[in-house]
């Protein structure tokens, strides 16, 4: 080959090269920046998820991949594991736990949910006027009325739990009037329909079924029935993220506790109620 054909091959190979490369950074940089958030089933099948995040990913231009797990204990488990950048959950004990032991950098309170005990209409127990689950539980209890449980080590039932642990009845299993089902919320609903029980239940599967049920709420209102959510940034130390990532994962907790996420959780509405309340604390929202 001639010395000029050698340098003119030579010269288009490295413009093809200088080409690649520049394929490979234009794709790069049109790379859109993504965070994977992890919440519990219910959470995720409640729809307020879907509703906002479109919001925060076109303000942010940060994309949300979201995952979900049957309980809190579950979704901070996989947190923890370095599946999600953010976790979205309804568990005080379990969370503070994780902040304890590192697996996360930041966490603020977003919203809090509504608990209610249904029971028979004719209210046997006489705990109508009751406003605390704990209080009314006790009373249920000592008349001998049927009570049903999940019982399936859901956060539900680990809610229930803590209501007869703060009334000192302790666990009620065993007794006649306790109904344990080890099932889901709408079949459990369900069986204390038919038993004209009480069970403890969340707002939204009581609303989804209320037409098809004869039992109505009957306490409801109380601090103790609300079920506070929590946002938490991981610790990317935790997975494959970076400080980049931490930072978009904050971003998304910037977002659910400002002014636009706490209106869009306040003002978003399923089966005709909002499900979910804003309480964000003022130090925490911004406006964007």
């Amino acid at each position: 080959m001639s010395e000029s054909g050698l340098f003119r091959k030579t010269a288009v190979a490295a413009l093809m090269g200088v080409l690649a490369l520049s394929v490979v950074l234009a794709a790069g940089c049109g790379t859109t920046p993504t965070i994977t958030l992890v919440t519990t089933k219910s959470t995720v099948d409640s729809g307020l998820l879907a509703s906002m995040i479109p919001t925060f990913e076109e303000a942010y231009g940060i994309k949300v991949n979201v995952v979900s797990a049957p309980t809190c204990d579950a979704a901070l488990e996989k947190a923890a594991s370095g599946v999600a950048d953010v976790a979205l959950t309804h568990n005080e004990m379990a969370e503070a736990e994780f902040m304890k032991k590192g697996a996360g950098v930041e966490e603020k309170d977003v919203m809090f949910s509504d608990f209610v005990i249904v029971g028979p209409v004719s209210d046997p127990a006489g705990v109508k006027t009751f406003d605390c689950p704990a209080k009314s539980s006790k009373k249920i209890a000592t008349m001998g009325i049927t009570y049903v449980s999940r019982s399936d080590g859901s956060d539900t039932y680990k809610k229930e739990l803590g209501y007869w642990q703060k009334n000192g009845y302790g666990d009620p299993t065993g007794q006649a009037w306790y109904i344990k089902t080890g099932k889901g919320m709408e079949e459990t609903l369900r069986i204390a329909d038919e038993k004209q029980g009480y069970v403890l239940t969340d707002m939204a599967t009581y609303l989804k079924m209320q037409d098809e049920l004869a039992i109505e709420p009957i306490v409801k209102g109380c601090t103790m029935l609300m079920n506070r959510y929590s946002a938490i940034v991981v610790n990317p130390k935790n997975s494959d993220g970076d400080a980049e990532t931490e930072g978009d994962a904050r971003e998304f907790v910037t977002f659910l506790t400002s002014r636009t996420g706490q209106a869009e959780i306040g003002s978003y509405k399923k089966y005709g109620v909002t499900l979910f309340h804003p309480c964000a604390q003022p130090g925490e929202t911004v406006t964007i």
